[in-house]
């Protein structure tokens, strides 16, 4: 099985550099920055071309994303499994450099809901999509930063506690 997996285009939100789990808001125009990489990614997936499935989350800006680089809502396959951490009402929002301790502490108890959802839920979201496309070919994922990151941990590491290590920027490949 290969995964290709692209970040979200910018939202508002990823500007203000506002910790953005479920809340769903739409990417924005890309900027000449965005725009250089959206063509260099397309490069990339007409090289990578006879993906087997396309994925996205649950949330417009992962589709909003998928139709960017050319795709069709019906070339897509919708999984809430793909969908980004649920950090809950009072954490949505907030400033990312503002939750530091609260980070720690969701990793410290990984069964613990810090959040609206524990590290160790999602963990298992994570794992659960991977055990349902392992017998795949080559799938294409638009998803979302810390699931990424999380994923990557995981693929390399056996579990999510080096998502930190990983720079997942958006829109990026």
């Amino acid at each position: 099985m290969k995964i290709i997996a692209i970040r979200h285009a910018k939202t508002s939100w990823n500007e203000k550099k506002l910790l953005q789990g479920r809340k769903d808001v739409s990417i924005v125009y890309p900027d000449a920055k965005d725009l250089k990489r959206l063509k260099s990614n397309k490069r990339k997936l007409d090289v990578e071309k006879g993906y087997t499935h396309i994925f996205t989350s649950q949330l417009k800006r992962t589709r909003e994303t998928a139709l960017l680089h050319g795709f069709s809502l019906q070339d897509l396959q919708v999984s809430a499994l793909l969908d980004e951490i649920d950090f809950g009402d009072d954490m949505e929002g907030k400033d990312r450099e503002s939750v530091g301790d609260i980070w720690e502490e969701a990793f410290t108890y990984p069964d613990r809901e810090v959040f609206a959802e524990s590290i160790s839920s999602f963990t298992g979201r994570i794992k659960d999509f991977v055990s349902q496309v392992e017998s795949l070919d080559k799938i294409l994922v638009f998803g979302h930063g810390l699931w990424m990151r999380a994923l990557l941990s995981l693929l390399e590491h056996g579990s999510v506690e080096h998502m930190n290590q990983y720079l997942v920027d958006n829109n990026s490949y």
